[in-house]
């Protein structure tokens, strides 16, 4: 599973190249990216969360706990896991 999406390496690329050129673009650039990075951070916790309480439905523990073992190892966080992600806006 590819974590960045195609378009957040696009922009990655364009900024590596103004780095140097111009100074007002690469802060736009970096703007963009942290900006992409976060949202793609978003869309992979909401993956592994569904796919987590997939699991939990059908009553596939082990993939559950194997999952879950996986998301802490790797320092995500798992706040958002406790909950389904319908109820996610509830909190914001």
């Amino acid at each position: 599973m590819d974590i960045l999406s195609d378009d957040t390496y696009a922009v990655i690329r364009e900024k590596r190249e103004a780095k140097g050129k111009d100074k007002k673009r690469y802060q736009e650039l970096k703007a963009e990216v942290q900006k992409k990075l976060r949202m793609d951070k978003q869309q992979q916790l909401e993956g592994m969360c569904s796919e987590l309480e997939a699991a939990n439905t059908k009553g596939n523990s082990r993939h559950v706990f194997n999952s879950d073992s996986q998301i802490n190892d790797s320092k995500v966080s798992t706040t958002p896991a406790m909950y389904p992600v319908s109820n996610w806006r509830k909190f914001d």
